[in-house]
């Protein structure tokens, strides 16, 4: 599966520079003048030549990875020291028509460049989708110049304004001149082409048929250590409020993301090894690891555990983890403090237990499910794993609550089957008082939702209710 990040060091844009090189030099003869105005050259170092100009080490770079290779690049510029664009380097009127008027808050998407083999539509939209979003979330006006039918064509498509066909050549011996598009943030352009990219039919984002992703959705709230889960590529796939408060980060920054996103290669790659041994053994494994905070840069370790996560058809389509902060363990130990070391380590054990016992009771419920509806068979030993008990009036109470009837409705049809009165604020205590703390939810919504996967929710038919005198738990 393809990835893609922003690049986070001079050491991946020269990978970069040298996939340039190999696609524009190599592969394309590309001739430029040794005098052109970019300050495009060809550098060696370290026997891998790299195709570099003068914004090369300025710039912001995209790139798209399979299995930690770089794959595709992409990257954006906006005013240099000069306060110029790289294009108004060469002769054309397109910036002062167009962009001098927030040139500050502009920037050009150049070099783009894609491996043999990977030049096809889904890598380019992942990499425009990328670009478009950091400058739509930088609030960055964009312009483009080139002349390849493919780029031109995704652009009609995305509805990429040009602005000027044939604007100019880069050069007096190119065969064609380039044509010049441009999209205004604030006339809401930029948000328009990443909705067109995003609803496309080739889906950016994985999918899977797995009952496993809804129950850790529905479940993962409830369990107070962090929880997260990834695809087979590292991708985040989710996380519960733990995580987020954890890296101090909102969901919708993390969702999507790799760990190249968040750390340095060197920590993203030891990561996603543990990733693969789990998913390679399909055994439950842990290993410690030494992350720096995203918020203060200190260093901090994790006994990170994991576990195979599965689809519909077991197969494994990603990891299942949680992360136990061992930071003070360590200290302790570097300090050489015996008893903390030891008290700390008692307590690393215990999380370390009661974190495992969850994500297996996750797992559990949802293998239990799949192999229930490959037989035909019921839930029934599934919601038998649920040791939550309810009493009668508890049951009668799920009961209306699920017909949409308040606690004073309630109230007054009870009080006409058993023919006494019983008292709103009573079926509002109980709701509040027991129902709420042995399901752990909040609001009559997450009670009935829970209520309903655990199949608590009992069935009363009219009739019975009419004929059969119900007991009052709460009044005798």
């Amino acid at each position: 599966m393809i990835t893609i990040r922003q690049l986070n060091s001079n050491q991946e844009i020269e990978e970069a520079s040298h996939l340039l090189y190999q696609i524009y030099i190599i592969k394309e003869q590309w001739k430029f003048s040794p005098q052109n105005p970019s300050q495009l050259r060809i550098e060696i170092k370290n026997d891998t030549p790299m195709l570099i100009d003068r914004v090369t080490f300025n710039a912001v770079w995209f790139g798209a990875f399979e299995n930690g290779d770089i794959v595709g690049c992409i990257r954006l510029f906006g005013l240099d020291h000069n306060n110029q664009f790289e294009i108004e380097d060469y002769p054309s009127q397109v910036i002062n028509a167009y962009i001098m008027q927030d040139s500050k808050k502009c920037v050009e998407v150049t070099k783009l460049g894609l491996k043999e083999g990977y030049a096809h539509k889904l890598v380019v939209q992942k990499l425009f989708l990328a670009v478009f979003k950091y400058c739509n979330n930088n609030q960055l006006s964009i312009f483009a110049c080139t002349h390849y039918k493919f780029l031109i064509n995704f652009f009609n498509k995305i509805d990429y304004q040009l602005k000027i066909e044939h604007a100019f050549k880069y050069e007096s011996t190119d065969k064609q001149p380039v044509n010049f598009y441009y999209a205004n943030y604030i006339n809401g352009e930029l948000n328009n082409m990443i909705k067109k990219i995003e609803n496309s039919h080739e889906s950016l984002k994985p999918k899977y048929k797995s009952k496993i992703l809804d129950a850790l959705e529905l479940i993962s709230p409830l369990i107070p250590s962090l929880l997260y889960w990834h695809d087979q590529d590292g991708i985040v796939l989710g996380l519960n409020e733990q995580c987020l408060k954890g890296i101090g980060e909102k969901r919708e920054n993390v969702v999507g993301k790799s760990p190249y996103d968040f750390y340095p290669k060197e920590t993203a790659e030891h990561i996603l090894q543990h990733n693969k041994k789990v998913m390679k053994t399909e055994q439950i494994l842990s290993q410690e690891e030494k992350i720096a905070d995203t918020t203060t840069g200190k260093i901090k370790y994790f006994t990170s555990i994991k576990a195979p996560l599965y689809d519909d058809n077991n197969n494994v389509i990603g990891i299942i983890g949680t992360s136990i902060d061992i930071t003070a363990e360590k200290e302790a130990e570097q300090l050489k403090i015996q008893n903390a070391t030891y008290q700390a380590n008692l307590k690393a054990q215990m999380i370390f237990k009661e974190s495992m016992n969850k994500i297996q009771s996750i797992l559990d419920q949802a293998k239990l499910t799949l192999l229930n509806s490959k037989m035909g068979g019921s839930e029934k030993s599934v919601t038998e794993t649920h040791k939550i008990e309810l009493s009668k009036r508890e049951k009668e109470v799920l009961y209306f609550l699920s017909l949409g009837k308040s606690p004073k409705e309630i109230a007054f049809t009870l009080s006409k089957l058993e023919n006494k009165t019983i008292a709103s604020a009573t079926i509002g205590g109980l709701i509040n008082k027991q129902l709420y703390p042995k399901l752990n939810v909040f609001n009559v919504s997450q009670l009935l939702e829970k209520a309903t996967m655990l199949q608590l929710i009992p069935f009363i038919h009219d009739s019975l209710l009419q004929t059969t005198p119900l007991n009052n738990d709460l009044d005798n």
